[in-house]
């Protein structure tokens, strides 16, 4: 599940489709939360709307997998599935 870091509402809807995932999927669902755009905050960290430390917080008390990304540079996109893949959660 892909959130922006540089829009809150996104991280807020990316929480909607983790309950949705469970309800549907049941509690044994792995999901990797990946806050993607970190290239535009190390361009300009006032950018940054969600935290680091809150989205932590948020996957590990709901047992996800948490990466930052980058799609545009390709950063932890292949890292991140692997770690999901082989059960790093």
């Amino acid at each position: 599940m892909v959130y922006e870091i540089t829009k809150h509402q996104s991280f807020v809807n990316a929480k909607r489709w983790a309950e949705e995932l469970r309800f549907h999927a049941g509690d044994d669902i792995k999901i990797l939360l990946a806050g993607n755009k970190l290239d535009i905050v190390r361009q300009n960290p006032n950018a940054r709307q969600v935290s680091r430390e809150e989205a932590e917080k948020y996957a590990k008390s709901n047992g996800m997998l948490f990466k930052e990304t980058s799609a545009f540079a390709d950063e932890n996109i292949t890292e991140s599935f692997q770690e999901l893949l082989h059960g790093k959660i």
